[in-house]
């Protein structure tokens, strides 16, 4: 888990996060809370290059949210996450993997 909160630096910026991991197939979920205003952003998820979720935060403000889970396959020793802005600055407060066979 993370202990901190990561935001873009700046609006409909992007979060690229890389996770050193055993080949294998995962769960994925992702935690956020919105502590500026109410709808304040919407991000998309991508795992291993494909779009896994889309149109995540849009929550009131200090609502807070687990996203997943979300299933991907890592082949290159590295799971690669991608959170994209769509509208404000995509946020991420937590974040859980585990192996799935």
């Amino acid at each position: 888990m993370l202990n901190t909160l990561i935001y873009a630096a700046s609006d409909l910026g992007q979060i690229n996060l890389y996770q050193t991991v055993a080949n294998g197939t995962y769960h994925i979920y992702v935690w956020t809370m919105e502590n500026l205003s109410s709808n304040q952003r919407r991000w998309n998820l991508n795992a291993e290059g494909q779009r896994v979720a889309q149109d995540l935060g849009n929550l009131a403000l200090n609502q807070w949210r687990r996203y997943g889970p979300y299933t991907t396959s890592v082949n290159d020793g590295s799971l690669t996450l991608n959170l994209v802005g769509v509208v404000g600055r995509p946020t991420i407060m937590g974040l859980e993997i585990y192996s799935y066979k």
